[in-house]
């Protein structure tokens, strides 16, 4: 089920576009550098390459937009307004009703966003392309893929977030189970005020799933802070235990003292996992660089990992040459 009334958007990434992007989408598998993407090393982008987007059951505008070298796909479109010049609304997710079993029952719910797919219906998690991860020339079509959120209980009530904690994250009640759909995308987590991630002693565990706002699900668009520091203003390394994003945040840190590009005590790590920094993630370090976040792709003991194999890195200089 399509919108049709299709707009074009100019060179969200590309060698010649203009576009100033509010998001920093980055798939980790090592220390990220702006405006570096991760590629697999058989695929090639065309000079110029037009993608479009359908909303596959979401209320909004299927929407094309023309690429100028290196194609990365777009964020979440629930969130990606202002992302690209013509991204001016935010999609809104399907409704659709489930049976989730047990104490849970049939409820209806908000469906997620868990990727991009090639087909209009997948039918191997091969068909789903993360947001931000870079595509071939072949790749001319993507409908938004949809999958049941996983769903938190208390009091007797269902919810399809929870309150993201200091450490290790509550677990779900029931699970989508969506095909193909990551936990990464189901299992949603809200951050309200300033959340310290961190311990005292050791690290804090980012597990499985997305991490944002309260406001960003209440409807405030309120940006609440993901703070790297522990309890006592250390040791603020924030280690994932699985597949992670992070949107709609300001994300700050414990200073790092004099050291910024490595420091044992503050980090985020994406501990050879994927993660995906996503749409209007702020920063309001002020005037001491030192206390930007440092974002890692390997563990506290190994700051370099990968997630994948036969990735080359690649950038828009790389194309030019």
């Amino acid at each position: 089920m399509h919108n049709h009334n299709t707009r074009t958007a100019k060179g969200a990434f590309g060698k010649t576009g203009k576009t100033t992007m509010a998001l920093a989408i980055a798939v980790v598998s090592m220390m990220v550098l702006s405006g570096v993407f991760l590629l697999n090393s058989s695929e090639s982008s065309a000079e110029t390459q037009s993608v479009t987007y359908y909303p596959n059951g979401a209320t909004g505008d299927t929407i094309t937009i023309s690429y100028e070298g290196i194609v990365a796909t777009e964020y979440n479109p629930l969130y990606w307004k202002n992302t690209a010049d013509e991204l001016t609304t935010n999609w809104i997710a399907p409704r659709e009703s489930h049976n989730y079993g047990g104490s849970v029952g049939t409820i209806t719910v908000n469906m997620v966003f868990a990727g991009w797919s090639t087909k209009e219906t997948p039918t191997s998690a091969d068909d789903l392309i993360a947001p931000g991860d870079v595509i071939p020339d072949t790749v001319t079509k993507l409908w938004a893929y949809w999958a049941f959120p996983d769903i938190f209980r208390s009091n007797n009530q269902n919810y399809e977030y929870t309150a993201a904690v200091t450490n290790t994250q509550p677990t779900p009640t029931a699970y989508g189970n969506t095909a193909f759909a990551d936990r990464m995308y189901t299992t949603q987590y809200s951050i309200s005020g300033t959340l310290n991630f961190g311990s005292n002693t050791g690290y804090a565990k980012l597990s499985t799933g997305s991490y944002r706002s309260l406001g960003m699900y209440t409807g405030t668009g309120t940006l609440s802070t993901f703070h790297l520091s522990g309890p006592n203003n250390n040791n603020g390394n924030a280690v994932a235990q699985g597949n992670v994003v992070i949107d709609n945040v300001i994300m700050t840190s414990i200073a790092a003292n004099t050291n910024h590009g490595y420091a044992t005590n503050v980090g985020l790590y994406a501990n050879a996992h994927k993660m995906i920094l996503g749409a209007n993630i702020q920063n309001n370090y002020g005037t001491n660089a030192f206390a930007a976040p440092q974002l890692y792709g390997g563990g506290t003991g190994s700051t370099t990992g990968t997630a994948y194999s036969q990735k080359a890195v690649v950038s828009e200089d790389d194309k030019l040459n």
